[in-house]
């Protein structure tokens, strides 16, 4: 994330917490449909901030939320969302690595905690970690499954009552389910790398997704 978006990630956040309890929780589902909307998160930040001082200035006068943008959020939103380029290909990819960038890194390094533990109690090696077709399977499942769920709950996010039956809480655990069944089952070697090389891989998923929008 560049440094001005994160100068006004900051600055919003602090705006935000001026808000009513009420404001607050309106503005929650406002920022949330925001991130899964076209547009750069700079350009969503500046919206929140558009909005939010719409609010505050809105309760200053004694307005709430619906006062100040209209009875449906979604519609205030699709329609200030109508007026800004979309991002092109190229940066919606980038931003798709971001995220998987992310949640690769942050299971790379369960996985090395796992890994290492095991070297630990004896049932592995220290310097020789094997990576399997499950390790592969279970970390792009789950790396999709939950770029999936945030951008399901963020277009959904002013559905109060979504999702609309168990079924969904069903397929997430059998999906969940699946991912995991597939690291502890798919045992078949692929390679082994040294724990120093998962680190680096780590900090540079790391670090990618850190400084990249």
């Amino acid at each position: 994330m560049k440094q001005q978006t994160r100068r006004l990630l900051k600055e919003n956040n602090a705006l935000d917490a001026q808000l009513s309890p009420e404001g607050s929780a309106v503005m929650t589902d406002i920022t949330a449909y925001l991130r899964a909307a076209n547009i750069s998160t700079y350009q969503q930040e500046l919206l929140r901030r558009d909005i939010t001082q719409m609010l505050l200035e809105g309760e200053r006068r004694g307005e709430g939320a619906k006062s100040v943008i209209g009875e449906d959020y979604r519609i205030f939103c699709d329609n200030v969302l109508s007026e800004i380029p979309k991002r092109p290909v190229s940066a919606r990819l980038l931003s798709a690595a971001s995220t998987a960038g992310t949640c690769l890194g942050i299971l790379a390094a369960i996985w090395l905690a796992g890994e290492l533990l095991l070297a630990f109690t004896g049932q592995g090696e220290w310097f020789r970690l094997t990576v399997t077709v499950g390790d592969l399977v279970s970390a792009a499942g789950i790396t999709l499954l939950a770029a999936g769920l945030v951008e399901l709950i963020c277009r959904h996010s002013f559905d109060q009552d979504f999702p609309r039956s168990k079924l969904w809480f069903v397929l997430l655990f059998v999906l969940v389910f699946l991912c995991i069944a597939a690291g502890i089952f798919l045992r078949f070697p692929l390679f082994a790398v040294h724990p120093v090389l998962v680190l680096a891989a780590i900090a540079a998923l790391l670090l990618f997704s850190y400084f990249s929008e």
